[in-house]
């Protein structure tokens, strides 16, 4: 199911969700952000990126995760995806919120 796009081909999508886990499909065109509030107290997310760059913004800090790179994030913080780069991003993200 897809929760959201953009006119430029950005897209998220759910692929499965069960209980407090949710594991996502998302693409990121360059130049691309999505900002998401923070979720509730326990919450990490877990990032997998495929193919381009990933930059997080993760409360004051910054990290840009390549292809082939995974992070985590407490995601009690808001955060933002963002694709600094000139092709298009793909990664794989995994939410874990506990009630």
């Amino acid at each position: 199911m897809t929760l959201w796009s953009t006119p430029a081909g950005s897209t998220a999508r759910v692929l499965v969700g069960h209980e407090a886990v949710e594991l996502w499909s998302w693409t990121l065109t360059p130049g691309e952000r999505r900002t998401s509030d923070a979720h509730r107290p326990g919450s990490v997310e877990l990032i997998t990126v495929d193919t381009g760059t990933v930059a997080l913004d993760v409360g004051r800090h910054h990290v840009q995760v390549p292809a082939g790179d995974s992070a985590w994030f407490d995601a009690t913080l808001p955060h933002t995806y963002a694709n600094p780069g000139t092709t298009t991003a793909t990664f794989r993200l995994v939410v874990f919120e506990p009630a």
